[in-house]
């Protein structure tokens, strides 16, 4: 997911890593898990997010984080790592997870391999 407030501000980007342990973990981190994180709404969402205070601790951080950008237009929180804007010479990318970290250029093989053609 990439956040981008106005054109030609910094742009954001992020990973969900943390894994639902609905079904056993057998959904893994499936697309549109983020949103009960974001909106701070888990305890709606447990057939999702499951049991447990994990995913309470998790929206802390990500709704934590969405306020933040909506205000000053800048992701962060005191529950995460300072979130380096993403540009495609750093590609600084927020992995969220329990312990969330900012990594560089976390899909390069992916990347190198899709624009191999080009």
């Amino acid at each position: 997911m990439v956040f981008q407030p106005r054109r030609g501000a910094p742009v954001y980007v992020y990973q969900l890593t943390w894994e639902t342990p609905v079904n056993g973990g057998a959904l893994c981190t499936p697309h549109t898990l983020d949103i009960p994180f974001m909106f701070d709404n888990v305890d709606k969402s447990r057939v999702l997010v499951g049991p447990g205070e994990e995913p309470g601790r998790l929206a802390d951080m990500m709704s934590d984080a969405w306020l933040s950008f909506a205000k000053p237009g800048e992701p962060k929180s005191e529950l995460m790592p300072e979130w380096k804007a993403y540009s495609p010479r750093n590609r600084w990318v927020m992995q969220i997870d329990l312990e969330p970290e900012m990594v560089k250029d976390p899909e390069r093989a992916a990347r190198e391999v899709l624009s191999a053609g080009d």
